[in-house]
């Protein structure tokens, strides 16, 4: 189960079904945050999905590198577009 009461089954239809999705760092990023949204992007744009990953927090010097893969939005940039999935971490 995960934590809104939904199976890993139906997150993943939610997933295939959506076209724009965000993908939401938790507070103070680290690399599990970061690299587990970064994957799924990857993966959600292989399978033909708009996808962006926001992190509110600044992101530490020591991730720098993956920032030459990965974009991160910033709020604004965020809210100036419809998504119709809203992926978060538990914590």
């Amino acid at each position: 189960m995960i934590n809104n009461g939904i199976t890993v089954q139906q997150a993943a239809e939610n997933l295939l079904n959506a076209d724009n999705i965000l993908l939401l760092c938790h507070k103070n990023p680290d690399g599990d945050t970061l690299g587990s949204a970064g994957g799924l992007m990857f993966a959600l744009k292989k399978l033909g999905k708009m996808c962006a990953i926001c992190c509110n927090d600044e992101i530490p010097q020591k991730y720098d590198f993956l920032l030459l893969k990965i974009s991160f939005l910033t709020i604004y940039l965020w809210t100036q577009i419809e998504y119709n999935v809203f992926v978060t971490p538990s914590q």
